[in-house]
């Protein structure tokens, strides 16, 4: 992952919670889309101003253009936010008829996706995937309803963060950051499997999950605190599981899969 030059108070206090978010959402995009790149626009400080927070799939220089966007402007960004609706552009004809002027500065053409990303009471922003062109938007509905879903768990989530008093609000103000897109191809896969009692807060992993983690293979099969596993993640991952094991418990299961890494 790479950040800009740019780094203001308020990117600076940006939780981790926050990144990892927007990170896990424009990657699952991409994914459920058939896409080629992601991103996620969000408010910033300046009212009515949207900036790019995450990108993934290209560089965060070949889209400086659209770095930043006033919510009022002709782009399909804008009105997603705006308007609140889902922007379907299957391809350069299309994007060209309904937006001359995003259209003309493309350096090629392709088909895309914008989707607002909104809570119970404020939007924050677009979720946006760029795909290869089709045909007409009906191609492109199926992969638009999932991409609307994730945008649902975001903006949920986003809310949920928002309410937290020792977090700032929920804005971008810096550059992009910019993120390789998952991997096309097949990988070895390896699996492991873990327990977690949520009266007594105890979690019990199996061997498999102890080699893949890196903790010694006698540490499987014994109850220990939730911190065996989050410990041994990266500091906004292991959060972000602490948080879904605790969502399940409640009754609100998290959209699989989650994506984490080891610190």
């Amino acid at each position: 992952m790479s950040t800009g030059a740019e780094n203001t108070e308020n990117t600076a206090r940006t939780p981790g919670r926050l990144t990892a978010l927007l990170v896990d959402a424009s990657t699952r995009a991409v994914g459920a889309a058939g896409g080629r790149v992601g991103g996620v626009y969000l408010r910033s400080a300046t009212p009515g101003l949207l900036r790019l927070a995450v990108l993934s799939g290209l560089p965060g220089p070949l889209f400086r253009p659209w770095w930043r966007l006033h919510a009022d402007s002709p782009f399909p960004v804008a009105d997603a936010y705006r308007l609140g609706v889902r922007v379907v552009l299957p391809n350069a004809a299309e994007t060209m008829r309904r937006y001359p002027q995003f259209a003309a500065g493309l350096p090629f053409p392709f088909g895309s996706l914008y989707v607002p990303v909104a809570g119970a009471s404020r939007t924050y922003g677009v979720l946006t995937v760029l795909r290869l062109p089709a045909p007409d938007a009906a191609d492109m509905l199926e992969g638009a309803d999932l991409v609307a879903g994730l945008a649902q768990d975001l903006g949920a989530a986003l809310e949920r963060l928002d309410a937290d008093g020792d977090a700032p609000p929920v804005a971008w103000e810096g550059e992009p950051l910019c993120v390789r897109p998952p991997a096309s191809g097949r990988h070895p896969q390896l699996a492991g499997s873990f327990g977690w009692d949520p009266d007594t807060g105890a979690v019990t992993l199996d061997e498999p999950l102890c080699v893949l983690l890196g903790l010694p293979s006698s540490a499987a099969g014994a109850p220990a605190a939730l911190g065996r596993l989050t410990g041994v993640l990266a500091p906004d991952d292991g959060h972000r599981i602490a948080a879904a094991l605790r969502d399940t418990a409640a009754g609100r299961p998290p959209r699989l899969p989650l994506y984490v890494r080891t610190a």
